[in-house]
């Protein structure tokens, strides 16, 4: 019967929106099971946070190895649905980050969404250098940013960043360090999430 109203309610929700749906329903270990059909899609929406009472939000735990091992990027639902009127890219020059690029400059396109580009640096030197490097890419597809950069903790900043521009999505590559190194140092990613307020784009 709870899977009778899930289904009922992802259709209808779909037909109000004019979108094609799928719904399939698979029984075992969450993580696995997304991991398994990841393969076949192009993004993966999940609720990797989920509310706390004491800290707002956390990791779900049954979801926490998607991050890591998930194919394609994922669209982490945080708070309610937002309008893309406003990203906020957190780049930092690397592969991952470059990705982010590529679907914000898409969303400028398309849905005529601003662009946020922002790196906490070490440096100022070293973050005119990044952010030079990341208004050389989108300049030639005539995507107008604006581009900030600030030092302090990585994850707290580039939320207060996002706080401060109204961002309504966050963008950001998955792993600044190696997997292992993130997971010993508690991730710069896992802690965004977790303060993010907003949904957040993993690539």
């Amino acid at each position: 019967e709870e899977v009778d109203a899930l289904r009922a309610a992802a259709l209808a929700a779909a037909e109000r929106a004019g979108v094609e749906l799928q719904f399939a329903v698979a029984v075992g270990n969450p993580a696995q099971e997304l991991r398994e059909r990841a393969a076949w899609v192009d993004l993966l929406v999940a609720p990797i946070v989920v509310p706390d009472a004491t800290r707002g939000w956390r990791l779900a735990p049954r979801h926490q190895g998607l991050l890591r091992r998930t194919p394609c990027p994922i669209l982490v639902s945080v708070g309610p649905a937002r309008p893309l009127d406003r990203v906020l890219v957190a780049y930092d020059g690397g592969a991952r980050a470059d990705e982010a690029l590529f679907v914000a400059a898409y969303a400028a396109g398309k849905w005529h969404s601003e662009v946020v580009v922002a790196t906490v640096a070490d440096t100022a030197r070293g973050a005119t250098a990044v952010l030079d490097k990341a208004r050389s890419y989108l300049e030639p597809y005539a995507v107008r940013a604006d581009y900030v950069e600030r030092q302090g903790p990585v994850a707290e900043t580039l939320v207060a960043m996002a706080d401060d521009r109204g961002c309504d999505l966050m963008l950001m590559g998955s792993y600044r360090y190696s997997r292992w190194l993130e997971s010993l140092l508690g991730g710069v990613l896992e802690r965004t999430l977790r303060a993010a307020g907003r949904p957040v784009m993993v690539l």
